[in-house]
């Protein structure tokens, strides 16, 4: 797949991470707000809200990595980093995403793993809602998954054309 057409598929998955971040949030705060003023107003509370806002902070964590990785927002020690030459800087690069990709597969696997065993086992959260927990753990592998293949996009992308987060090539 050429660089134009992986910066495409990229800036895709990003902007659909982000709508379901904000969308995510969005939500919570509107929870967060109807649960305080039925608590205040009307002496009601609205017992599920905590359980749902805890669902939305796991989606908007998850899918907000892969906008942080495809922003190159991820935390870097940029004071050791810029003291290399150009070319120990690409290895480098090269290296890290190698390791990203390894512990993000390691935890995504994981996910899927418990997701799986949550739904195998027929596990339900102990509230009021009883929610199947299969379902709010899926979030993790989706959004785990898509900051995969932003790392590998990535890492294609480094090793195809030689370019730096800079965007000057390395000869």
């Amino acid at each position: 797949m050429p660089s134009s057409k992986l910066d495409a598929v990229s800036s895709r998955i990003s902007a659909i991470c982000t709508v379901l971040s904000a969308l995510g949030m969005a939500i919570m705060a509107l929870g967060v707000t109807v649960e305080i003023v039925s608590r205040n107003a009307f002496g009601y509370s609205i017992q599920s809200i905590e359980e749902l806002s805890g669902y939305l902070i796991v989606a908007i964590t998850f899918f907000s990595l892969a906008v942080a990785i495809y922003e190159k927002a991820l935390f870097r020690v940029e004071i050791l980093f810029e003291r290399f030459p150009r070319p120990v800087r690409r290895v480098m690069d090269v290296l890290f995403l190698i390791a990203l990709i390894l512990f993000l597969g390691l935890v995504d696997y994981q996910s899927i793993e418990l997701m799986i065993g949550s739904y195998q086992g027929n596990y339900v959260s102990s509230t009021l809602l009883a929610t199947p927990l299969y379902i709010p753990q899926a979030l993790i592998p989706i959004g785990l998954t898509l900051s995969l293949v932003l790392v590998l996009f990535r890492l294609i992308e480094r090793i195809g054309n030689g370019a730096d987060d800079d965007g000057e090539v390395t000869p």
